[in-house]
């Protein structure tokens, strides 16, 4: 089997029928041309995968632990349940890609670009969502805790039921968001906009939420569950003098000054 580059040359000469389940741990093969590739239970562990060619390539159940997509075209791709540990997924093109149950724990997909993205049930904690536009896409069950995503852009994704426990978010837009049932605890919220976003049944606990007026504006709020004071700031709380009467009285008077 010829692997070659985006260029057509080629990249290394494999004694293999298949890549599915192939060991292809430490390759160095950047700008790879692997569309459409049947990559499932494949170990690429360590590889120099950057700016390669991904779309509609299956990766599901992959061993991709450290490996760098940097740059990379993956939409449409598919990673379900693939282990991406510490996996720097900096791509291009995310438009339908899943990762459904997969292991994305302190992995960097800062800048990454995409709609429609599936996360749903990904292990994500500590993961950086640093200026990512991930619009439109799907969270629903991840965990989150202590990520990062400062100026991110989520507008329209649905991250019901998402563990958000300890996460940052600076500058980052969740308009239309879903976050039903989502646990919100210990989380920091600065300068994030909420306009349209659903908040029922989700769980305050510490949080904090600061220069964010249009969280006034988001539905759910009097169906939110406080299971511990929070704080929100002045700013947060000149957005609107119709707050519902039971969100104000049971984030407690935890206010930032």
């Amino acid at each position: 089997m010829i692997i070659r580059n985006t260029q057509g040359r080629i990249l290394e000469e494999l004694s293999l029928d298949t890549l599915a389940g192939a060991d292809l741990r430490g390759r160095i093969w950047p700008d790879v041309d692997l569309r459409g590739a049947d990559l499932r239970g494949a170990d690429l562990r360590g590889s120099d995968l950057t700016h390669g060619a991904f779309q509609e390539a299956r990766l599901d159940q992959a061993r991709l632990d450290g490996a760098d997509f940097t740059g990379s075209e993956m939409a449409g791709a598919s990673l379900e349940e693939a282990s991406l540990y510490t996996a720097r997924i900096s791509a291009h093109n995310l438009d339908g890609t899943r990762f459904h149950g997969a292991d994305l724990r302190r992995s960097v997909l800062r800048y990454s670009v995409g709609r429609g993205t599936v996360f749903d049930d990904a292990r994500m904690q500590g993961t950086d969502l640093c200026d990512v536009a991930l619009t439109e896409g799907s969270f629903r069950g991840a965990d989150l805790e202590g990520s990062m995503a400062a100026r991110a852009t989520l507008t329209g994704s649905d991250l019901s039921f998402t563990s958000l426990v300890g996460a940052y978010l600076s500058g980052t837009d969740l308009s239309g968001c879903r976050l039903h049932g989502a646990d919100l605890s210990m989380s920091a919220f600065n300068g994030v906009v909420f306009q349209g976003a659903d908040f029922t049944q989700a769980v305050f606990s510490r949080t904090v939420v600061t220069r964010s007026p249009s969280l006034s504006t988001a539905t759910g709020l009097d169906h939110v569950h406080h299971l511990a004071e929070s704080a929100l700031d002045r700013r947060t709380l000149a957005g609107n003098d119709d707050w519902p009467r039971s969100f104000l009285e049971e984030t407690g008077s935890g206010e930032v000054p």
